[in-house]
């Protein structure tokens, strides 16, 4: 069995990181989403639109039943979901 290398990929590209920090700082605009995150293996689709400046805290749509709503997700949470193989 060939072993994989446990580093996880970035989720974000620094101009993406930068963009969704600029728009953190201006929160009471409304932003187009600079990301879009999925659930591979199931339901889930987030659109992130800002970034808190501790760099963990996203903003945005998440659809993950019928009706979509605003909210948030620590980005450091996303980063550990694996699926199981």
């Amino acid at each position: 069995m060939r072993e994989t290398a446990q580093t996880p990929m970035p989720l974000l590209t620094p101009d993406q990181r930068e963009q969704l920090l600029a728009n953190g700082r201006q929160p009471s605009r409304d932003h187009v989403p600079v990301v879009k995150f999925f659930n591979p293996v199931g339901i889930g689709t987030w659109l992130a639109t800002e970034l808190e400046s501790d760099g963990d805290i996203l903003f945005g749509l998440a659809q993950l039943n019928d009706a979509p709503e605003f909210g948030i997700v620590q980005s450091r949470r996303t980063r550990c979901a694996q699926p199981a193989v």
